[in-house]
């Protein structure tokens, strides 16, 4: 009976390394796929700080974007900016400052921390058609530098009721120019835009996410949490998303944030049907930390990346891998952006 027992134990390991899966619990190399170097002030604990975050939770390479929209302190307001920055009820403006701050602090990162961080533009409102013109500036300004677009924000809960001035939906003339553009210069486009409305369980704003993909072929979008954030409860989400990575091709999933906290590993448990779904599209998916330009204390920004260790270690090793760092770096162009001559602009 022990020899057989013995026998048994040999076998399943045998099976499971057959199957690609690991022995033991893997700590897997990270690209952290959404990161916000700023938060909604513009400020940031620096470089180095992310840097040694990023060294204790064994992440390699990070995007660096910074945020879209800055909230605003208002004359009348009595409190200190640190309040401003805590505060979800200050009404917000679109900022393009963010690039600015972005570019400046890459430029001045020493060069092996430069190596580890992709800077994407993300100063874009896709109400305003002149957003292209900023986007082909910063280039101009800063050739070399720039990877992505992203994360830009369409629906955006909160973000969005209080922000001045119209939501830009996902399909918005300019965002289109900033897609095509994106498309021609092989930068990927990382997008927030929620699915739906608050409360509402039909998936009310797909159509547009969907049109603006459809009308892209040419440009590869990834999509901010599955099209989740605050108070969404969206139906059949696995199915819609099996739908979409069946449907678009040059569509990728960043499971960050709500969507892994609040479906796919709910109270630490692995939805299977979500397991089951990366194992299908094992080339499609991509995590994140998602803070937002504070990281220390180091175990704060290391639990919110080293919490996708659950999800890893229950997939294939090949698959792990590519989930954890190389669906992101194989989206990343090989070098920074230059722009054509004919893209070039007065400054």
């Amino acid at each position: 009976m022990k020899k057989l027992f013995a026998l048994l134990i040999v076998l399943t390991f045998v099976i499971s390394c057959g199957a690609g899966f690991a022995a033991e619990p893997m700590t897997y190399e990270i690209a952290d796929a959404h990161n916000h170097y700023t938060d909604w002030v513009q400020g940031t604990e620096g470089v180095d700080s992310y840097i040694e975050c990023m060294d204790a939770a064994k992440v390699t390479d990070s995007v660096f974007w910074g945020i879209p929209l800055s909230k605003m302190w208002r004359t009348e307001e009595g409190i200190d900016r640190e309040t401003v920055r805590k505060l979800d009820i200050s009404p917000r403006y679109w900022d393009k400052e963010t690039d600015f701050v972005v570019a400046y602090a890459y430029a001045h990162a020493k060069p092996e921390q430069q190596k580890r961080l992709h800077p994407f533009l993300c100063g874009i409102n896709g109400q305003d058609k002149t957003s292209l013109e900023h986007v082909r500036r910063m280039i101009q300004m800063y050739p070399g530098m720039w990877k992505g677009i992203g994360e830009i924000f369409s629906y955006h809960d909160f973000a969005s009721w209080l922000t001045y001035g119209d939501i830009p939906h996902p399909d918005a003339a300019g965002y289109d120019l900033v897609y095509k553009f994106a498309a021609k210069y092989k930068m990927p486009v990382v997008i927030h835009s929620n699915m739906t409305a608050a409360r509402a369980t039909e998936p009310l704003y797909l159509a547009q996410m969907e049109n603006a993909i459809r009308s892209n072929p040419g440009t590869t979008f990834v999509w901010a949490h599955v099209g989740v954030s605050n108070l969404l409860i969206i139906k059949d989400l696995p199915a819609i998303a099996d739908r979409l990575l069946a449907q678009y091709p040059n569509l990728d999933f960043d499971i960050s944030w709500l969507v892994y906290d609040d479906y796919i590993a709910k109270n630490g448990r692995l939805d299977p049907i979500w397991v089951a779904l990366i194992k299908k599209y094992p080339d499609r998916f991509m995590i994140g930390s998602d803070l937002v330009g504070h990281f220390k204390p180091l175990e704060n920004y290391k639990g919110e990346i080293r919490k996708y260790d659950l999800l890893l270690n229950s997939l294939p090793v090949d698959i792990a891998k590519k989930l954890a760092k190389d669906n992101f770096m194989k989206l990343l162009p090989a070098k920074g952006i230059t722009l054509l001559p004919e893209d070039r602009i007065t400054i």
